[in-house]
């Protein structure tokens, strides 16, 4: 079991949000001499998120994950 969450790529662009992470599109054009000349020099330090790397739920935590949202409380309160 090997699922891939946010790549190495998208992790110099993600903005850790806290509980997600947004990865705006990628805009860039192939003009590689622009990246060369002007661009970042320090990466993003984010690592590669996938289910090797982080903490898996059990069954007993993915419910009770998911019977915290909000839509899930809302749903239930009708």
């Amino acid at each position: 079991m090997y699922e891939t969450l946010l790549t190495n790529e998208e992790c110099a662009g993600a903005i850790d949000l806290g509980n997600f992470y947004r990865v705006p599109s990628d805009k860039r054009d192939l003009n590689y001499s622009i990246y060369f000349s002007k661009g970042d020099v320090q990466r993003n330090t984010l690592r590669e998120f996938n289910s090797n790397n982080t903490v898996l739920l059990d069954v007993e935590q993915a419910k009770a994950k998911i019977a915290a949202l909000t839509y899930i409380q809302e749903q239930l309160a009708e």
